[in-house]
């Protein structure tokens, strides 16, 4: 973490400056196991997407859940906060695929497109969101897991499938990623304190001393009881 902190600066001292890879490289197996940080929904959808990395991709079971852990991250800071919607029966597939092919063709425009060419009789919500979860899955996987677009989108198709198995047909409200920034903060805080600087950590996290003190006091209480409410 010592080393994480040094290449942030103050980013995991503010929640609202976090971003999502920063979120990523500063997860610890600590708040990885910790259940308190991670809403319901969230933990839901990690072992479904758990589930079929370990089928799909034969993937050992801790690095099935870490994956699935950052894929849901990824979804939660960017769409959480909102309602999503996604349809149980051949009309996602089918979605699915004409989002992929406008995309494929390389229109700036291919949201629009796909809008016009697919959806003009559905005044619903999910298919602008559709679109926006398959840009975000798919930078995802080009960008952080260095996969070629085509590989990239198998796995978006994969993972929205999977999704939508265990939550489609249903609206379901997307939790924000704040208790796992919290806690990514709490745990920087805790990793630069030496004893003494309470007032600079205080002035990094633009918080009171005493909620320095509070931050602290519980992350000792944590490491000394082993309270992770992993299980």
């Amino acid at each position: 973490m010592s080393k994480v902190l040094n290449n942030m600066g103050h980013a995991l001292f503010n929640p609202a400056l976090m971003t999502t890879d920063q979120m990523l490289d500063a997860l610890t197996p600590e708040i990885r196991t910790d259940r308190r940080v991670w809403p319901s929904l969230l933990l839901e959808l990690v072992a479904a997407v758990s589930s079929r990395n370990m089928e799909v991709e034969k993937l050992e079971p801790q690095q099935a859940i870490e994956q699935a852990q950052d894929v849901i991250i990824v979804i939660a800071d960017h769409l959480g906060g909102r309602t999503m919607y996604l349809p149980f029966d051949d009309r996602l597939k089918q979605a699915i695929q004409d989002i992929v092919t406008f995309r494929d063709q390389d229109y700036d425009n291919h949201r629009e497109m796909v809008i016009k060419a697919r959806f003009s009789d559905d005044t619903r919500i999910w298919p602008f969101l559709l679109i926006e979860l398959i840009d975000i899955l798919a930078k995802f996987y080009e960008t952080r897991e260095e996969l070629d677009p085509d590989l990239a989108m198998e796995k978006v198709r994969d993972v929205i499938l999977t999704i939508a198995n265990c939550r489609g047909g249903r609206a379901m409200y997307i939790p924000r990623a704040d208790k796992l920034k919290l806690a990514i903060r709490d745990q920087a805080i805790f990793q630069a304190f030496n004893g003494s600087n309470h007032l600079e950590l205080s002035i990094k996290a633009k918080l009171t001393t005493a909620q320095i003190y509070n931050i602290l006091s519980r992350k000792r209480y944590d490491l000394k009881t082993g309270k992770r409410a992993a299980n």
